[in-house]
This record gives C-alpha cells, structure tokens and sequence, in this order.
C-alpha cells in the first residue's frame, strides 16, 4: 500500500495493487477525472417539468443580475455537484479501465434523522456518479457500491444490494442489497 499526500489538489489518499486489480482510494474528493459528479444546466434544461424550468431559469436570472449588478459573472453551468467523503475507484490491470467504484459517507453521528440524510446523499451519488464519457455508471458495466459509516446508532439487518451500511453498535458490518 502507498499512501500520498492530500495537497488540496489531489485528494487520493492511499493506492495499492492486487494481482488483478489496481485501488485508489480518495478522500472529501470528486476522484479521478475517470468520474464525475456533476450535472450541468444544459443538460437538465432539456427536462420539461415546471420546477427543472424554473429552477434554471432562477439560475440565469441571478447570473445577469451578478453581471449586471455587481459586474462579476459566476460559472452557471452546475445544476448538481456532489463530493462524497470516500471514493475508492478499482481498475483492472489487464485492461486499465475503470471496473468498479465504492463511494462512501460517513455521519458519526447517533441522530438518526442525520444518518437519514447522510442515506439519501449516498444513494443520489450512487444514481448520478457519471463516467469520462458523461454516461451514468449504473447503465453501463462498472459495478457501482454504497458504504455508508454511522456513529452509535442500531441498524436492523436488511439484505438488499449494493449498498452497505457500518454502524459503531454492531461489531460486524451490516450489509444492504438493495436494487437501485
């Protein structure tokens, strides 16, 4: 294992190597350019539903205004962007492609309204993580898993997939496959 050091421009933390795999694990980061978190304007504006409409149109109006206003412009071209505390993106070493990406978010935390919410953040990553190429990595062949760490709080055994969740009151880590 090599770790490396968070310089505020690169946030892989730790890398090593297996004898078919390659892993790279990233920290508060949007990892590797290989992946994205991002969903711009342009792209949600070809949505027809009055709430996407007005929100982008709300976003053009306080850009103008910014311009106008206070003459200074801001980048209007995020609708969405996520950051999840932990990323760890698995590369074959045969082929050097991207095949499999674990994103985890921690809330140490014993509210469980705010384990809640740390759920939700994990889950809307895992739909709208994207790869290079802009497509959603559930619709393509790079298997894509939740871990979400919570503080004391009980967590009942469901099997479901994809998702896994570790909680500080259980010694052993409680797994989720739940179908996205």
């Amino acid at each position: 294992m090599q770790l490396h050091l968070i310089n505020g421009r690169n946030n892989l933390f730790a890398s090593w190597e297996t004898e078919k795999y390659e892993y790279r694990i990233y920290h508060d980061s949007a990892g590797s350019s290989n992946i994205g978190f991002n969903i711009s304007t342009e792209e949600i504006s070809k949505v027809d539903h009055p709430f996407i409409m007005k929100k982008v149109n709300s976003m053009d109006t306080a850009l103008l205004i910014a311009s106008q206003s206070l003459g200074k412009e801001f980048g209007n071209t995020t609708f969405w962007r996520g950051r999840p505390d932990i990323i760890v993106e698995v590369y074959s070493k045969v082929t050097r492609l991207l095949s499999k990406v674990i994103i985890g978010e921690v809330k140490n935390t014993k509210n469980i309204d705010y384990a809640i919410t740390g759920l939700r953040e994990l889950v809307e990553y895992i739909e709208l993580v994207k790869g290079k190429d802009g497509c959603y990595l559930k619709e393509t062949d790079i298997e894509v898993e939740g871990m979400l760490f919570l503080g004391n709080i009980a967590v009942k055994n469901v099997e479901t997939e994809h998702i896994n969740i570790q909680s500080l009151s259980h010694k052993n880590m409680v797994k989720l496959n739940i179908s996205l």
